[in-house]
């Protein structure tokens, strides 16, 4: 058996692209091989930043001679349909066809013989078809030719090697660039000339002799334990962060780790900004005191060894990090010259969108939506109202404006920096979360607040102006809002009126919208309209306060709050059915529980579809579901055969058998107590008592025949079925069970 070693050589591939593009090189060569018959026993890939690397190994030399049958039209067919067929299989004439019965008839069949290949011819084939068809992120041309690739290619390196240590080259050219059984080491720690390699353990060992790991989980390995080491010899800690070790790995093919203390006239800066402004630009890793915890040193991966030691590296990167350090000093320094409040006034400069105004404006939607939330909750609202207030203000931030990933973070540490109440400084950085599907939610109710009214303005806001999402496009990131909005409220078990506050929201947005769009309705400096506007937060009160001054007119703002916010729970709902689906919920029982009466609470929806889900695996669940399919069978094939659906209520004093009479009983008595389970929250109890009624629907089942000859006695009957559908539909509409269920 044989192994191929096969590297592409390239320009500096970006660290973010590597996995990927090796995973794919990978799984693009063993589909080729298997696709062409040559069968192998197992394959590796390796990643750096100049190099793709993948190794097959157990490779069959050859693929095997196949012969199969290919069915043809019948004997009888037309002469132009057998021509056809001849020229297709490549056969000379009809004697060359078998004749065979079949099920269906008698037809021609063609006998197709594919002799074995070279594995070397397969792979000459494969790996030009690979490279031209790869796809990247971002890709380029190079020269004159056609080939897209991350970066120029250099070399590709293409050996097939057997058991006794010979080996060969696979020739083939891709871009100019002819395959060979050449590769180099380090850009700058090996000779730079090319060596020649005979299989993979050859190709490792000597490009570790020419400064080069190929192995990435090596190299990550070596950066992870260094950072422990020097972090131990120096009594700190390392900052837990290993996206940058994973960057880090892909950037440097021989990692040189070092460490150095940070001076200490910039150790007093915020953590969050010290730490960004080393990571973000300069790739430096954090050490800290663990009693303080205080950052103290940093560590750098560099991608050489200088002759003149590791002092000379260490210089440059202190003088860079040095200045780097001063920025952030400066513009620490320079924002805290400006009181808060003058932030916020800078904030009517700063355009949220164009249809809804301004980041100030914005804020004073938040603030009213938030102290609604906060009433809601029991939360202070006084801490809710001043976290709303400034938690934009370092928008406007010289920090934020060089570092725009510390938004949030950089308004929370100003916060504390001004003496804000602890609380009301966390809400200011957490009311982004969560951001995406791995993101923590805030816990603390004035946090809570706050990132709820964020998102729900921001929803609500985009729907007033019909800036929805379509399709795959959702530029402004509102599924994600969506998605905040449920992990918000489930993760924090909040029983909220979901609909009532973005009824809410809208009114507010919708006002704004047209304040934004009709500039000549008023004047947003005449005193009267500004008085309006500052002293009343609600957004009910804006509204009547504005029409009172003639500023607004007659526009009915609440009825297309209440028209946009119907749109939006249903939006937010189906993200809820997505959410339950990812987190294992059986994909039919959202959908049973979401299509029947208007879903306001989410809370109480992921909790019935838990109680739904746990109670269909017990026996009385699926006596429920029989019992449910059976009366509505019967239901929907009179409904259609009579083209109506019955939905009056039917007369127990047409009840001719104590079946009947029993039955119109059941539902009327256990419906009001199944209500009153939901109403109390209790969808787990409501489903125990609606298993009360088995007995007596089975009995009229047994008893009743529902198409009696009795016309005024079978419409009874009729709708008496309609009012068991409908009990059941008082927990879940049954008729969505199994619907995408996989």
């Amino acid at each position: 058996m044989a192994e191929l070693l096969l590297e592409l050589f390239s320009e500096e591939i970006p660290a973010r692209m590597q996995q990927k593009a090796a995973e794919r090189l990978d799984a693009e060569l063993c589909k080729f091989l298997t696709g062409a018959g040559i069968r192998f026993s197992g394959s590796q890939f390796f990643r750096s930043s100049r190099r793709l690397v993948a190794v097959i190994s157990g490779l069959s030399e050859r693929s095997s001679a196949v012969s199969e049958y290919r069915k043809g039209p019948r004997p009888d067919a037309p002469e132009a349909a057998i021509s056809g067929f001849l020229k297709s299989a490549g056969l000379p004439g009809v004697e060359a066809l078998e004749i065979k019965e079949s099920d269906k008839g008698t037809f021609y069949y063609a006998k197709i013989d594919t002799p074995g290949r070279d594995a070397k011819d397969v792979i000459a084939e494969a790996v030009p078809e690979i490279v031209k068809n790869f796809t990247w992120q971002k890709s380029m041309r190079w020269g004159a030719g056609s080939v897209y690739w991350v970066r120029p290619l250099q070399a590709i390196l293409c050996v097939i090697s057997d058991e006794a240590g010979k080996s060969e080259t696979v020739n083939f050219e891709v871009a100019g660039v002819t395959s060979g059984r050449q590769t180099r080491g380090h850009e700058f720690m090996s000779s730079g000339e090319p060596f020649d390699v005979q299989n993979f353990a050859d190709y490792a060992e000597k490009l570790r002799a020419n400064a080069v790991i190929v192995d990435h989980k090596e190299r990550y390995q070596l950066i992870e334990e260094s950072l422990k080491k020097i972090a131990h010899d120096t009594g700190t800690e390392p900052v837990s962060d290993k996206e940058l070790i994973e960057e880090v790995t892909g950037l440097t093919e021989y990692p040189v780790v070092l460490s150095a203390p940070i001076p200490e006239h910039f150790q007093d800066l915020p953590d969050e900004i010290l730490r960004t402004s080393m990571r973000n630009h300069q790739k430096f890793f954090s050490l800290k005191d663990p009693v303080s915890q205080k950052i103290k040193r940093f560590v750098t991966v560099a991608g050489i060894r200088s002759d003149a030691g590791d002092s000379v590296i260490l210089n440059g990167n202190l003088r860079v990090l040095a200045a780097r350090l001063s920025d952030a000093k400066y513009f620490l320094e320079t924002d805290l010259k400006i009181a808060v409040e003058q932030r916020l006034e800078k904030l009517k400069t700063v355009t949220f969108h164009a249809a809804l105004g301004s980041q100030h404006e914005r804020t004073d939607r938040i603030v009213s939506l938030a102290r609604e939330i906060a009433q809601l909750l029991g939360a202070d609202e006084q801490k809710t109202a001043r976290a709303a207030t400034i938690c934009k203000t370092d928008l406007v931030t010289e920090t934020v404006g060089e570092f725009p990933e510390l938004q949030g973070v950089t308004g929370r540490c100003y916060a504390l920096l001004e003496g804000e109440d602890e609380a009301v400084a966390y809400a200011v950085e957490e009311h982004y979360r969560p951001q995406g599907p791995k993101d923590k939610t805030p816990s603390n109710y004035v946090s809570i607040c706050v990132a709820l009214a964020d998102k729900l303005d921001q929803l609500a806001g985009f729907w007033v102006i019909g800036e929805k999402p379509t399709g795959s496009k959702d530029p402004f990131a509102l599924r994600r809002a969506a998605l905040g909005v449920i992990r918000l409220i489930l993760e924090n078990k909040l029983s909220l009126n979901l609909y009532q506050l973005l009824v809410s929201a809208s009114v507010r947005a919708a006002i704004w919208a047209d304040i934004v769009a009709n500039e000549d309705l008023y004047d947003l400096s005449s005193p009267i309209v500004a008085s309006v506007i500052k002293k009343n937060k609600d957004a009910s009160m804006i509204l009547e306060g504005l029409r009172r001054t003639g500023a607004l007119g007659d526009t009915d703002y609440e009825a297309r709050a209440r028209e946009n916010a119907q749109d939006l729970n249903r939006f937010i709902l189906e993200r809820l059915k997505v959410y339950l689906r990812d987190r294992g919920a059986r994909p039919d029982i959202p959908e049973a529980i979401c299509a029947g009466a208007k879903q306001e609470d989410i809370l109480l929806v992921a909790e019935k579809v838990k109680a739904l889900e746990e109670f269909l695996d017990t026996p009385e669940g699926e006596s429920i579901v029989s019992a449910y399919r059976r009366a509505v069978s019967i239901l929907t094939i009179e409904e259609r055969k009579d083209k109506t659906v019955y939905t009056d209520a039917p007369n127990p004093d047409l009840a001719e058998s104590p079946a009947e009479e029993n039955l119109f009983s059941a539902t009327e008595l256990l419906s009001v107590r199944v209500r009153e389970a939901i109403s109390y929250e209790n969808v787990r109890t409501a489903l125990t008592v609606m298993a009360e009624i088995l007995p007596t629907v089975n009995e009229f089942f047994n008893v009743v025949t529902v198409n009696c000859e009795d016309h005024e006695l079978r419409l009874n009957r009729l709708l008496l079925l309609n009012r068991v559908r409908e009990f059941f539909h008082l927990a879940a509409d049954f008729s969505q069970l199994d619907a995408g269920k996989e």
